[in-house]
């Protein structure tokens, strides 16, 4: 099972870590697409169809993700 830390709408920076080659923004300068990157690259990790953080390979697919309210009603291209 996965939940991750905090909802990417609104604030996908807090998902940015530079040393692990994630970039969503920062605090006081980020949009709607870091928003959307944030939420589409954290799925495919998710599903095991990317990797992040220098992995060599995929994870193991989640079999259940727990989704924030906030990030359901925001409309993802």
């Amino acid at each position: 099972m996965c939940q991750t830390v905090g909802k990417f709408t609104g604030q996908p920076y807090r998902f940015t870590d530079a040393s692990l080659g994630l970039d969503y923004g920062e605090d006081d300068n980020w949009d709607a697409d870091d928003e959307t990157k944030t939420f589409l690259e954290t799925f495919d990790w998710i599903q095991g169809y990317a990797v992040h953080a220098h992995q060599t390979a995929p994870i193991e697919p989640f079999s259940v993700v727990e989704v924030w309210s906030a990030d359901l009603d925001f409309k993802h291209d």
